[in-house]
């Protein structure tokens, strides 16, 4: 069904009160993998925005009614790739990102168990009255904050980008690093939790 509502978008704009793509449908190359994901609510309000000559092959999951997801120019993303919001996530033009990465600008659950005891109950509850797991779902003791990847940023493979993150113009994420802090413009990170490695000499 995803699927099909995505190609129905793309082909006769049907969904254009919620995704921008470029100045049109055909500025923008979705790859085979491409999901855009309400979870939670009806789809009612400008979740996306993906700028001119961009090719995704992600899966964009919004969690909450007023998070948004935007995309800058030329930017590449491949494919098994996720990024999941309940606030903002940005990136920027020319940014790069490998596949199978994942972006998520929340802790999905209240770090103390006082105030996620409850939540596989409430999901088996909401999913019964309405069919989906997190329609009801309580937000008030979930840790949120938005993530910006500036423009000519390199995420590697399998990278994890995790809430309230800043990775710098030009900077490089290794592959399969685990960032939970800012990462300095045209800087090398790697590892778990992801350390600086080296700085980038700049040609231009």
């Amino acid at each position: 069904m995803l699927r099909k509502l995505v190609s129905f978008a793309l082909r006769y704009g049907s969904m254009k009160n919620l995704l921008k793509f470029g100045n049109r449908a055909e500025d923008v190359l979705l790859g085979p993998e491409f999901r855009y994901i309400y979870t939670g609510f009806p789809p009612k309000v400008k979740g996306l925005s993906i700028g001119s000559q961009s090719v995704i092959d992600a899966s964009i999951i919004i969690e909450q009614p007023d998070a948004t997801v935007s995309i800058g120019r030329r930017v590449h993303i491949g494919g098994k790739t996720k990024l999941i919001t309940a606030i903002h996530i940005e990136i920027q033009d020319d940014v790069t990102m490998a596949w199978g990465c994942t972006v998520m600008d929340h802790d999905s659950h209240a770090l103390e168990w006082e105030y996620r005891a409850g939540d596989t109950l409430a999901e088996v509850n909401s999913s019964n009255a309405s069919g989906n797991l997190i329609l009801t779902k309580d937000w008030t003791h979930v840790a949120r904050r938005p993530i910006v990847i500036e423009r000519r940023a390199w995420i590697g493979f399998e990278a994890v980008i995790l809430k309230g993150v800043r990775i710098g113009e030009g900077a490089v994420v290794g592959a399969r690093a685990v960032v939970t802090k800012d990462v300095a413009p045209y800087s090398v990170v790697a590892g778990n939790p992801a350390r600086f490695i080296k700085r980038i000499e700049r040609h231009s």
